[in-house]
């Protein structure tokens, strides 16, 4: 790692200078210069010379960079380093300088993206659990955002299926700036299973609203498949989906309630041709990936008490929704939300005519 050079383009990146196509050319011929320190050949405007000048104050020195990053326990890499993340190239504008602790190896296998509301549903809480438990013996990596709701529910959900999980941030690693602060003991737990934490941040920048946009176009490149959760028509998931589309990479949803706002954004993506998920066999077969029969060796399922009542209801004679809501004397929301618990789970299924049957 050339340190003078990764503290002149943290520098750089700090300004707001961006990595286009037409930049990295400029970038290219005029690298040994960007190692002195010599930033004149990239015609930098007012506002980026100015925060330019900030980031010097801020930073003053390679020395105190390099103090800054061993106190943190925080790595580097570089667009021009080989342990930079390949796919991150197909970006329009890719970071210059990645900050990252723990393992960047874990990108080199199949990631898929989770992502959703931060305000979950019940329902929502299901998803990440239902989409990885069938996924524990294969070598994936999961990519969220550590953010509240579902990029927690889904690195939980790795951790708890023993898969590598990558939490991709909107503001620094340091331990004082990362965000959410509730979620350092889970980002803490990231690493310590072999995991990753990842931002284009300097560790101590604080997270802005508007870096989170930008850290969903790191989230949707690194990712071979992107599903979305759980979210509603106005979400920074829809964002990432966005950009896993520009990109040309396949993007999911998992269908919801159409009586509540919460799946309405996931709705809007199947309208527009997005992959349908509703477990593990949907995410595999878009990835063409092969899972083992695992019908002699299920697990059994902590369903909640609705669809428990629920599923007690159908065992004993096909019922249909109105017969289920007479019988369990539970709300319509509710039993919508068990019926699809049951769905996703294999255990019951629409036979006919709005009939439900158990398989268990």
């Amino acid at each position: 790692m050339n340190i003078l050079l990764h503290y002149n383009l943290a520098l750089l990146q700090i300004s707001g200078w961006r990595l286009t196509q037409e930049n990295l050319e400029i970038l290219l011929a005029n690298q040994e210069q960007i190692i002195i320190g010599n930033f004149s050949q990239l015609n930098l405007n007012k506002t980026q010379q100015k925060n330019l000048s900030l980031a010097q104050q801020q930073i003053p020195s390679k020395d105190f960079f390099e103090e800054q990053l061993t106190k943190n326990q925080i790595k580097t890499t570089s667009y021009f380093d080989s342990s930079y993340p390949k796919r991150l190239k197909e970006l329009f504008d890719p970071p210059l300088l990645l900050f990252y602790i723990g393992d960047l190896k874990i990108l080199d296998h199949i990631s898929i993206a989770i992502v959703g509301n931060r305000k979950v549903s019940s329902y929502g809480k299901l998803i990440p659990d239902i989409l990885l438990k069938d996924f524990m013996c294969f070598k994936i990596t999961i990519i969220s955002g550590l953010a509240y709701g579902i990029d927690t529910l889904s690195h939980q959900a790795a951790l708890k299926y023993q898969l590598p999980t990558c939490a991709v941030l909107g503001g620094g690693l340091s331990d004082q700036n990362l965000y959410p602060k509730t979620n350092l003991s889970l980002a803490k737990q990231i690493i310590k299973n072999g995991g990753l934490l990842l931002s284009e941040y300097y560790p101590h920048n604080q997270a802005r609203g508007y870096q989170f946009v930008a850290r969903n176009r790191i989230i949707a490149a690194l990712s071979h498949l992107t599903v979305i959760a759980e979210c509603p028509q106005k979400s920074g998931a829809l964002i990432t989906a966005q950009y896993a589309i520009e990109l040309g990479k396949p993007t999911g949803a998992v269908p919801g309630s159409i009586l509540t706002q919460q799946s309405r954004g996931s709705h809007q993506l199947l309208e527009q041709g997005a992959f349908p998920i509703i477990n593990a066999q949907s995410i595999a077969n878009i990835l063409q990936l092969e899972l083992p029969n695992l019908s002699q060796s299920k697990p059994s399922v902590q369903l909640s008490q609705e669809a428990q009542a629920v599923l007690k209801c159908i065992q004993k004679s096909p019922s249909t929704l109105d017969q289920i809501i007479l019988q369990t004397q539970i709300s319509p929301q509710q039993i919508l939300t068990a019926i699809t618990e049951l769905e996703i789970n294999e255990m019951i299924s629409n036979a006919s005519m709005g009939v439900y049957t158990s398989h268990v």
